[in-house]
Parts: structure tokens; C-alpha cells; sequence
């Protein structure tokens, strides 16, 4: 995806860096906008926020869209996702409660049943 990001912003000032979010080789206070998807419920979720809230300049902002069980899934069913699929943050409250541990302020939250 990075690659179809640079293509598309050619021409534009636009940088696309790929990177890990617990370690980005970004100068402190540049980035105006963080777009993550499908990323927070495989990492440290500290380290990753925290690294976010590094990077962004003042008044920057970050988009995550995130798919996390819900209370349809049993306890059971959510181990078993997590297992297979590599995640360890699944909980909604979790992820939330760590943005703003970190120093993020959710603007706002849009829950879906499905995608």
C-alpha cells in the first residue's frame, strides 16, 4: 500500500513513510496527519501511541479505524480471533483508554456493526 501512496502523491507535498508505529524514523513535532488502519490491535499499544503523539506536530491529527470484538463475541470466540489472526488489543475501552493516556483526545468514536 505504501507504494500505490507514493505513486498517488507524486507531484505533491506529500511524504509516505513505512515504519513500524513503535519506532518511526520521523523528526519530533513534523507530521500533520497519522492515518492507521487494522495497526493498534497487533502492537505495544504504548509504545505505538506514544510514538504518534511524538511525531505529531501541535494541533496534527491521527485517524485509526480499528476492528475490535464486541460483546456478540464470546470470551471464547475473541481468544480464538486473537490467536489467529496475531492481535492482543481487542478491547475497545482498552485502545481508547491508552490514546489518552498517551495524550490523544478521541474528537469522535463511530461504532459499526459491520465493515
Amino acid at each position: 500500500h505504501a507504494e500505490r501512496a507514493r505513486k498517488a502523491a507524486s507531484g505533491l507535498d506529500i511524504d509516505v513513510v513505512e515504519a513500524g508505529i513503535e519506532s518511526m524514523p520521523i523528526a519530533d513535532a513534523t507530521v500533520d496527519w497519522i492515518w492507521c488502519r487494522d495497526v493498534l490491535v497487533h502492537v505495544d499499544l504504548e509504545r505505538g501511541l506514544a510514538e504518534c503523539v511524538r511525531v505529531l506536530k501541535p494541533g496534527g491529527r491521527m485517524l485509526a479505524y480499528v476492528n475490535v470484538g464486541t460483546e456478540l463475541l464470546e470470551p471464547r470466540e475473541t481468544a480464538l480471533l486473537a490467536a489467529g489472526v496475531a492481535a492482543y488489543n481487542l478491547d475497545a475501552e482498552a485502545i481508547e483508554s491508552a490514546a489518552a493516556a498517551a495524550g490523544f483526545a478521541t474528537e469522535q468514536t463511530i461504532r459499526v456493526k459491520s465493515e
